[in-house]
């Protein structure tokens, strides 16, 4: 329920006394009713909670279901819900995985992870989406690996040459009701060399 204003509620409560004598009070709680409220005091409470600072820990601890939790996903900030996948382990979750992908070769086209000195970075692109069957929660988006590799040019020789690789793919992930994590689609959208 969004409250109105409360200079809305103030003024349909002077014009409810002008017109009605009511006392100013039983005026306020007349004017609410029309609005979905009980009383006044219920506006006052439906208020306050919304000028209340939002607390992302009890939100996420007080969604029950996914559908719940869909839309708490839904009525988030961009950096509000980044912070929510943080928290539900989403992230951490995926990045191991895609790293675990990207050095089994998996993710790298035309073969596996190169040999020699590697360094994996991986950065998630843009905001993540969020669908809801009601039993599965589906968090897809984007990401990019970055590998910088160094490989000696003969055997035995001290020269080596660097090499970088990028590859900007995407990802959906599956959440269950008891928190498992599955990666079931994982595509390389584009690669290139630095």
């Amino acid at each position: 329920m969004n409250p109105v204003r409360h200079s809305i509620i103030k003024e349909k409560a002077k014009k409810i006394q002008k017109a009605t004598g009511l006392q100013l009070s039983k005026a306020y709680d007349q004017a609410v009713l029309e609005f979905g409220f009980k009383n006044y005091r219920h506006y006052l409470n439906e208020y306050e909670k919304i000028k209340a600072p939002f607390d992302l820990d009890k939100a996420l601890k007080d969604s029950k279901s996914f559908p719940e939790l869909l839309a708490l996903l839904d009525h988030l900030k961009p950096i509000e819900r980044r912070e929510a996948c943080f928290k539900l382990g989403i992230i951490e979750h995926s990045k191991e995985y895609l790293l675990e992908l990207t050095q089994k070769g998996y993710l790298k086209p035309g073969g596996f992870f190169p040999s020699g000195a590697q360094k994996l970075e991986l950065e998630f692109q843009e905001d993540f989406n969020f669908a809801s069957d009601g039993i599965v929660l589906r968090i897809s988006g984007n990401f990019l690996i970055h590998i910088k590799s160094l490989f000696e040019t003969n055997l035995g020789s001290k020269s080596a040459v660097k090499r970088s690789d990028k590859f900007l793919g995407k990802f959906t992930m599956h959440l269950d009701s008891n928190k498992n994590f599955s990666l079931p689609e994982v595509s390389i959208i584009d690669f290139y060399k630095e």
